[in-house]
């Protein structure tokens, strides 16, 4: 085994690289953005895969069973096997609006989506139509509980002449498009995250108004706030439950307990503005990219304890993935994808 941060490979694109994922076995990476192709490869031997884009790709998703994967791809939603690239069903969801985001259901059966203003339900066979709703504008994040039954929103509403109460966090039934419930701070919500327990998990929100907070899915009831007065700028949960991480705009990235907002000594600084935060799949190491010296751009440090694992000398960094068995780090740029190897066996 090579030593934690180690350079494992590197997939070229001729375009920025935002989306990046792994596959759940986490034998492979999707990688795509303003390139003309998605690129999917393996972690360790086998053959590179290139799907042709059109030109943008927001997002991409592995079917849990890892056979089939979703691309978001300007305005359509294309589904490919995995295998070989052979296209399963592609198509538009609104005339001249971007597909935000993609997942599947736990069960592999449905493909959700989301635009500026829609949630689409797509048959993940055919990408037929099983349900849309229309949601207030402009959905700036979307999360999808463990169980499938709910999809959190980020609303930010400052594109509008409204700049009072510019936002919302809004939990939505996907079976039925029904409000379930929403917090309303003083401004417009950029990113949601929804805890893993279930059936009634806790969705975690951050806001231009300075504050991230932690709220109950079911009532809408605020669990606990956490004010940085420069603002957060990213945040997640770590796919165990116990901590989250936010990053702010002053230029740190701190480990709080996700059930009582309580600090860690998790906490690393930048000298500025923190980019993206993401955690292991096993929950005990988070990473933070910011803007710093180029030989610390992204740090690898344990959750609890605040313990530097390693630091990345890199260019400037769009986007920040775990695969799920913890071992490797997927960084995007400008012209490439790299994985690192995280030093877990």
């Amino acid at each position: 085994m090579t030593e934690p941060g180690a350079k494992l490979l590197t997939v070229e694109h001729d375009g920025q690289v935002s989306a990046i994922c792994f596959h759940p076995d986490s034998s492979l990476l999707a990688s795509g953005g303003g390139s003309t192709s998605v690129a999917v490869t393996p972690v360790g031997p086998g053959q590179e895969l290139r799907i042709e884009s059109m030109g943008f790709v927001a997002d991409l998703a592995f079917s849990p069973d890892g056979t089939r994967l979703a691309v978001a791809d300007l305005d359509q939603v294309a589904v490919f096997e995995v295998a070989d690239g052979t296209p399963v069903w592609r198509g538009p969801l609104q005339a001249q609006t971007s597909v935000n985001s993609v997942v599947f259901a736990p069960d592999g059966a449905s493909l959700v989506a989301t635009t500026d203003d829609h949630v689409f339900v797509l048959d993940a066979q055919t990408g037929t139509r099983e349900r849309e709703f229309a949601i207030e504008p402009t959905i700036a994040g979307a999360d999808l509980s463990r169980d499938g039954r709910l999809i959190a929103l980020a609303i930010d509403k400052r594109h509008g002449g409204n700049h009072v109460n510019a936002g919302a966090a809004v939990v939505v039934e996907l079976d039925t498009g029904t409000e379930r419930s929403r917090l309303t701070p003083a401004n417009a919500v950029f990113a949601v995250a929804f805890s893993p327990q279930a059936p009634d998990p806790l969705v975690l929100c951050g806001s231009a108004d300075g504050t991230t907070r932690m709220f109950d899915s079911s009532s809408g009831d605020e669990v606990w706030e956490e004010r940085i007065e420069t603002g957060a700028s990213t945040l997640g949960i770590d796919p165990k439950g116990r901590w989250v991480v936010i990053g702010s705009a002053d230029g740190a990235a701190m480990v709080l307990e996700a059930e009582s907002g309580v600090p860690s000594d998790g906490k690393v600084a930048f000298d500025g503005a923190v980019m993206h935060v993401a955690f292991a799949g096993n929950g005990k190491w988070a990473a933070a990219v910011g803007f710093s010296d180029p030989d610390e751009r992204v740090v690898v440090f344990h959750a609890e304890t605040g313990a530097k694992r390693y630091a990345l000398p890199i260019p400037e960094c769009l986007a920040l993935r775990f695969s799920p068995n913890s071992r490797w780090l997927a960084l995007g740029h400008f012209g490439s994808a790299e994985i690192y190897d995280n030093g877990e066996t």
